[in-house]
């Protein structure tokens, strides 16, 4: 293989494991708590956070934004990729940032979907996008700015959500069945259990409510590559700045 196409290659590698790197947090939410621990559902230590940094304080917005990278396989991760996040975040609560759109985010996974060949159920689109945030603000609420309701929905997220939805928007592919078909069958599927329980008189559980499995054998081989995210200049962390660079991240 030629020398340009193995740099290609090796990016595109990067690329695509950013997809999967970014989907693991529940599990370690879960594996952190030990015995006779007091167990608080997981998304509420970045609720707590998120309520502190409503002040807009720059210390508490680091803890806020740090918390989200904590509770990810990106805690090992390079500082720079914090480091980002926190900025930007701070760059939108000072009106100098417009936000992350949805529609970059679809377009950049699908991307890295087709680039990598990674299979079809990891695609998504704006309905999916769009549901999950309903579903995960229902546990942090507290992604707005102050001067927006806590549960309005625009169609630009904080740069603070656009990290956490596609975080665990990504999970849910990885370990919840009820993802691992194509974003257009979900979507009919969605609406089959919105319609059995309201038929039930119930409320449908949330998807973000999943047992955490093994990831499939066909997007495991991919895990293996995050060993690079401590490393800054790493092939990895490239490909997490320029996944971040796609959906318009301030560098």
């Amino acid at each position: 293989m030629p020398p340009l196409q193995r740099v290609e290659r090796r990016l595109l590698r990067a690329l695509a494991v950013v997809v999967v790197a970014l989907g693991l947090s529940s599990y370690w939410i879960v594996a952190s708590q030990g015995p006779g621990t007091v167990m608080k559902h997981p998304l509420s230590y970045i609720e707590e956070k998120a309520i502190a940094a409503a002040s807009d304080d720059p210390q508490a917005v680091r803890a806020f934004t740090n918390e989200i990278i904590a509770r990810t396989m990106l805690a090992q991760s390079a500082p720079s990729i914090a480091d980002r996040l926190f900025r930007n975040e701070m760059a939108f609560r000072a009106r100098q940032h417009p936000g992350i759109l949805e529609q970059d985010i679809v377009d950049s996974i699908n991307r890295n979907v087709s680039l990598w060949k990674l299979p079809s159920f990891m695609r998504t689109n704006r309905a999916q996008l769009q549901a999950y945030r309903r579903e995960s603000r229902g546990f942090v609420r507290h992604y707005a700015r102050a001067d927006e309701k806590p549960m309005e929905q625009a169609d630009t997220l904080s740069p603070a959500e656009a990290a956490f939805v596609t975080t665990m928007l990504v999970f849910q592919k990885l370990v919840n069945p009820q993802y691992q078909v194509d974003p257009e069958q979900w979507e009919k599927d969605a609406a089959a259990r919105r319609a059995q329980a309201a038929a039930n008189k119930g409320t449908p559980v949330p998807s973000a409510h999943v047992k955490v499995g093994r990831a499939r054998p066909d997007v495991r081989e991919y895990l293996l590559m995050t060993r690079g995210l401590p490393e800054e200049g790493s092939a990895v962390v490239s490909g997490v700045h320029t996944f971040l660079d796609s959906i318009k991240f301030d560098r």
